[in-house]
């Protein structure tokens, strides 16, 4: 097995704790643990030499109404440098995302003059940020294209002039199950800044991929939005040029929480979380892009799988799965359904990325028994 370097950020009531007990003994306090900066959204570099993460901030006690500062910090993985803010303002930035090549990193935020949460994009050695997106009602997520040159998003259907005038009349009536609005996946050119709708189904896109070509997306979907509305979530390949839903591949796509849909690296397999029959519960499956049997993979694992990517070789998935009271990293070989434990970690979540050669993972937690604090960079 090839080294994986695994870098991870910890920031947990525990290192408080100990940080106040070598300054003056005394119990932890409310105080201390509202004042405590939280760390999330690790990503590391497609080189897998720096990190950029999120720091949110601790609240303004004269403000208690007001949500926590979010602002994206970047740090080599080598430790060279100290860590250091990279785009902060008075709004929130959250869920940096590099660029294939490296060179670009985007992310949300909602600094600009409308108010919603739009995806800007900055120098990945600095400089100033720019405004990619205009979506009315705002992004709530996205990805790059694997070439680079467009990035992909979802975004909720905006109110019609009609609703806004009766907002305006403060006429607030609801009418249950009429007028939704529709979570749907548009993409944007980077050199022409036009955006394109691709599926103008009336449907709910909980989650979706790229296909490695970039030509089709996977993408999971429910006919009505709202958790609740609709237990049964498709799996189906779009076109995207035209949004033509391709082929159904699946009904059965877990609803709660991601679908975590991952179309691996050679375009040969899907990955999915599939929902047990029982729905209070998944596991992970495979299936071909092109359609064919849906083939559970490690169902009897004694865990519940959270996050999942692919190696660069198509043959093994870096997984991340609670199992009794911890969380685990995995290294899963789908061949053979060998797992190996990468690191056991407390106080952590679906918060992970690997580079793009599958050596260099980057992730947030404490962990347990075998490593100190004081050296968080380490070869497995």
């Amino acid at each position: 097995m090839r080294k994986l370097g695994l870098i991870l950020f910890f920031l947990t009531l525990t290192l408080a704790a100990q940080t106040l007990t070598a300054q003056q003994k005394r119990a932890l306090t409310p105080e201390d643990v509202v004042d405590i900066r939280n760390v999330y959204n690790a990503n590391v570099s497609p080189d897998g030499k720096r990190i950029a993460f999120v720091v949110s901030e601790p609240g303004d006690s004269n403000k208690p109404q007001m949500p926590r500062d979010q602002n994206i910090w970047m740090v080599p993985v080598d430790g060279s440098e100290p860590a250091r803010p990279f785009a902060f303002s008075p709004k929130l930035e959250n869920s940096p995302r590099w660029s294939p090549d490296g060179h670009w990193l985007a992310f949300l935020s909602n600094r600009g003059e409308d108010g919603q949460t739009q995806i800007w994009l900055m120098g990945a050695d600095s400089g100033a940020a720019e405004k990619v997106t205009s979506a009315k009602a705002g992004v709530v997520s996205y990805k790059w294209s694997p070439d680079g040159r467009m990035i992909a998003f979802l975004t909720r259907d905006d109110r019609t002039d009609e609703e806004k005038k009766k907002q305006e009349r403060r006429d607030d009536a609801i009418l249950v199950d009429h007028d939704y609005k529709y979570l749907r996946l548009w993409v944007i050119g980077l050199n022409d800044r036009k955006s394109a709708l691709v599926t103008r189904q009336n449907i709910e896109v909980t989650d979706f991929d790229w296909s490695p070509d970039a030509e089709s997306f996977a993408i999971a979907f429910t006919a009505i939005p709202g958790l609740y509305k609709d237990l049964d979530c498709s799996l189906v390949v779009v076109r995207r040029s035209d949004g033509e839903l391709l082929r159904k591949l699946a009904d059965n796509v877990n609803l709660f929480g991601s679908p975590n849909i991952r179309w691996s690296p050679d375009g040969k397999i899907l990955m999915f979380l599939e929902c047990a029959p029982s729905r209070t519960g998944w596991w992970m499956s495979l299936i071909d892009p092109n359609g064919g049997q849906v083939l559970p993979l490690l169902k009897e694992y004694p865990g519940t799988f959270w996050s999942c990517k692919w190696a660069p070789d198509s043959r093994h998935l870096i997984a991340e799965a609670v199992v009794g009271t911890r969380a685990k990293m995995l290294r899963i070989d789908i061949g053979t359904d060998e797992v190996n434990t990468l690191a056991d970690i407390l106080n952590n979540g679906a918060d992970f990325s690997v580079s793009a050669d599958g050596r260099t993972l980057a992730a947030r937690g404490l962990v347990v028994n075998r490593w100190s604090a004081a050296s968080p960079t380490h070869e497995l």
